[in-house]
């Protein structure tokens, strides 16, 4: 009980200063965050708007909700950050104004992070010279384990289906 406590993060304070003025991506008009954990999506939107910084938070199940998010990341030059979870489903088309995705922190799932890229690179994204992806890892935790455990599966999906598509069967693949 009492106050909370606010403690460093020093994974925070970067994606603050990669999105902030002078960052990196300073003057991206349309930055997706994408993080693992509804926790994170909270503190980064909060993060944002203490800044004053727009944002829309994206997660949970009210559909309504995150429909109206995804509409306002397109339409309101204002909605800088579209900030949810990579795991949300199908059907996102919304995020193709950005250029830049940021992965705050990563699902173990191939297929969410595959579909979060997706979600970017559709038809409409042409318009950007370059799509830029970028992952904050923290080193020497489990969360670089588990990101390299994801690309190692990754890569393993993408030789299957390779070898599928060359009309291998799946047994002689695994």
């Amino acid at each position: 009980e009492g106050a909370p406590v606010w403690f460093k993060c020093p994974k925070l304070e970067l994606l603050q200063h990669l999105v902030g003025p002078g960052g990196d991506f300073a003057n991206k008009p349309k930055v997706v965050v994408w993080c693992a954990h509804t926790a994170e999506i909270i503190m980064i939107h909060r993060l944002f708007s203490m800044q004053g910084w727009k944002s829309v938070k994206f997660h949970g199940s009210k559909k309504t909700e995150k429909l109206a998010a995804r509409i306002a990341f397109m339409n309101d030059p204002k909605v800088r950050f579209f900030v949810g979870q990579a795991d949300s489903g199908v059907g996102m088309n919304e995020l193709i104004v950005a250029d830049i995705a940021i992965w705050y922190s990563n699902s173990l799932r191939v297929i969410s992070r595959r579909q979060a890229e997706r979600r970017i690179r559709r038809i409409g994204s042409e318009r950007h010279k370059t799509i830029t992806f970028v992952d904050l890892i923290t080193e020497k935790t489990i969360e670089e384990k588990n990101f390299r455990s994801l690309q190692r599966m990754s890569s393993l999906a993408q030789e299957v289906v390779a070898g599928l598509k060359r009309g291998k069967n799946l047994r002689s693949l695994v």
